[in-house]
């Protein structure tokens, strides 16, 4: 009965990573969908991270993105690790309705996240309308201080990608 309701991937891609954390690592991006109007993409490697050192878990990493689109709006949740951030921008471009998301939903926000939705943001289309990042008080917080300068977790890629350089205006705002 379980594997009745596995669902397959509609494409997965398999690359070779250069950066040195993840020493001969390979990744995988699989797109999903789940049910009309949900996509998940995946993003797998076989790396283990110190939690799954610590818990046993002897397969590898895998970081999970969702596009819900409605009838008016569009969501995002969630986004990867820092590692995947500038492939998570590209594959949201293939998604329909990711790039230009009215709601980004921040589900669990660390630093390390932070690339990912700075590297989206980056992404989005020339003048479309500010995205609204929800997520919960303390990772609101936790964003504040990323975008305020000299600060021990200021995230610089963060603050470039908040606010739109030619015209001053906000690519996102934050929804608690």
């Amino acid at each position: 009965a379980r594997e009745a309701l596995r669902v397959q991937p509609e494409e997965e891609t398999e690359t070779e990573t250069d950066d040195a954390s993840s020493a001969g690592s390979w990744r995988v991006v699989s797109k999903t969908t789940v049910v009309d109007g949900v996509t998940a993409v995946g993003f797998k490697t076989r790396g283990r991270q110190t939690f799954e050192v610590e818990y046993g878990a002897k397969k590898g990493t895998t970081e999970n993105s969702y596009v819900t689109r409605g009838r008016s709006a569009t969501c995002v949740f969630d986004a990867p690790d820092g590692r995947y951030s500038k492939r998570f921008a590209v594959e949201m471009e293939s998604v329909p309705g990711a790039r230009d998301a009215v709601f980004f939903a921040m589900l669990h926000v660390s630093p390390r996240r932070l690339d990912s939705l700075a590297a989206y943001l980056a992404n989005r289309t020339n003048g479309a309308e500010c995205v609204e990042v929800l997520c919960s008080n303390p990772g609101a917080q936790l964003i504040q201080q990323a975008l305020k300068p000299n600060n021990p977790l200021t995230n610089e890629a963060l603050i470039k990608a908040w606010k739109d350089a030619d015209t001053g205006k906000l690519r996102a705002r934050l929804r608690v």
